[in-house]
This record gives structure tokens, C-alpha cells and sequence, in this order.
């Protein structure tokens, strides 16, 4: 297990230093606040949120295994992970839908900028309450331990890169975003405007958004007016730590 857990955090660091390196040659787009006045509060509460989390899923997986609750047996890898990921697509649409959920996925969407670190960005009360779904999926579905490595690296590493001020040139994001979320395809999740708030959904696959209508496509030139953010929670100070912390319940 511990083998395991240092592959997911080597991949995670290599990752995360590659699309900051990225971001830094190939901006997409200029940043106007500090960064230690972001990265602060968005990398305090990841570390805050892994603290927090009882037991990993690979570990559950593995107390859990051979129990019979399992829907599926010897599902293959790739149906794992495709069910793992359709999961993350109807977590998101419900994240944002029931006020319960919003109040703590709101505190993700209240970064007036995006850049890597935005994919760290979510509050502790939301990880507990995603770890909570994804434990049910894996054992109703019985998810093998190698599914679901091999999906967090795939889910961490896209929402890195999606989250990322990383410019790509329109040609190649034009075929990537037809597989892919890429960073125009989900900025606009960000935006501030409901309409398209509440579009784009998908982490990993572009597939699911274009399945269940929830598709929208911002043209190149119109991604630079996206005004980021929420309209209630404008103010710098939105963004340390302890207001992250208690924004869901004020």
C-alpha cells in the first residue's frame, strides 16, 4: 500500500511542478493578484483535507474485497474507470444543484482566478462528502484497488491541467477538447455568469457534457472576457484561509 501511495504523490508532485512550469512560459492568461494571496489559502486546504479522510479508497477497497456487495464482479479495468468517472460527472451536476452541496462546492468556485492550484482549491467539507459517494460506488461495484489508483492519477492529473492558465494553440485545442476537458473547455465552468456556471461538468471525458446536453462551447476570442468567480465574493480577503474554511456556513 505504501508503495502505492508514494507513486500517486511522485506522480502528483511531477504533474503539478509541470503545468506551473507551463503556466509560467505559456500564460492563457494575465493574473492581476498575487499569488501568495491565492496559493496559501488553496494549498492549506488540500493538505487540511487529507488529514481528514478516515481511510483511503484503495484501502477501503482492499478491507472490502470478496464481502458479496459487489453489483459487479470482475468488472474490467476500463468499465472501472468509466464508471468511476461518469460518478464524478453526476457528483458535479448535484454538487451544484442541492444548496447542501453548493455551499461547500461554491468555496471552489470562489477563486477569482484559475491556475493549477485551483484544482486544489476545494473545502475539506466537500472532499469528506466526495470520498463518501465514491466509497459507495466502489462497493456496490466492487472497484478493484488498481482501478481506483489508476483513476485518482487520471482525476488529479486532468484537473490540474484543466484548472491551469495554460495557452494552447486553438488548433489543438479544437481536437483535444473533443476527448478531453481541457482549460478553455472548463474556464467557462468558472465564470461568473449562471449560464455558463451551470455547463461543462466533466473532469476527465469532454464525452459525458455532450451525452447529457450539458455542453457550451466558448469561443477563443470570448474566453478572455470571462469575468471569473462568484458575484458575492469579490473581496481579496474571501481568499485566506479561514474565510475558505467558514464560507460554507455563513
Amino acid at each position: 500500500m505504501a508503495n502505492e501511495d508514494a507513486l500517486r504523490l511522485l506522480c502528483f508532485i511531477g504533474f503539478f511542478l509541470l503545468f506551473l512550469l507551463g503556466e509560467v512560459i505559456f500564460p492563457r492568461k494575465k493574473s492581476f493578484i498575487p499569488k501568495k494571496k491565492r496559493w496559501f489559502g488553496n494549498m492549506a486546504l488540500i493538505i487540511i483535507s487529507q488529514a481528514l479522510i478516515p481511510i483511503s479508497l484503495v484501502e477501503a477497497s482492499v478491507i472490502f474485497k470478496n464481502k458479496g456487495w459487489a453489483l459487479l464482479k470482475d468488472c474490467p479495468l476500463v468499465l472501472e474507470i468509466v464508471i468511476l468517472d461518469l460518478a464524478i460527472y453526476f457528483q458535479h451536476r448535484l454538487f451544484h444543484k442541492v444548496d447542501f452541496f453548493w455551499r461547500f462546492h461554491s468555496i471552489h468556485h470562489s477563486d477569482l482566478e484559475l491556475d493549477t492550484t485551483s484544482a486544489l482549491r476545494f473545502h475539506p467539507g466537500e472532499i469528506l462528502l466526495s470520498w463518501g459517494i465514491k466509497l459507495i460506488l466502489i462497493l456496490s461495484f466492487g472497484i478493484s484497488a488498481l482501478g481506483i489508483i489508476i483513476f485518482e492519477v487520471l482525476l488529479n492529473t486532468s484537473s490540474m491541467f484543466n484548472h491551469s492558465n495554460l495557452r494552447i494553440p486553438r488548433f489543438l485545442e479544437n481536437i483535444l477538447r473533443v476527448f478531453i476537458v481541457t482549460p478553455d473547455f472548463h474556464r467557462s465552468h468558472h465564470s461568473m455568469r449562471k449560464n455558463q456556471l451551470n455547463k461543462n461538468f466533466g473532469f476527465n471525458l469532454s464525452f459525458w457534457d455532450r451525452v447529457f446536453k450539458t455542453y457550451q462551447k466558448v469561443s477563443y476570442e470570448d474566453q478572455e472576457r470571462i469575468v471569473l468567480g462568484l458575484v458575492k465574493k469579490r473581496d481579496i480577503k474571501d481568499q485566506r484561509i479561514w474565510s475558505l474554511l467558514k464560507g460554507p456556513f455563513y
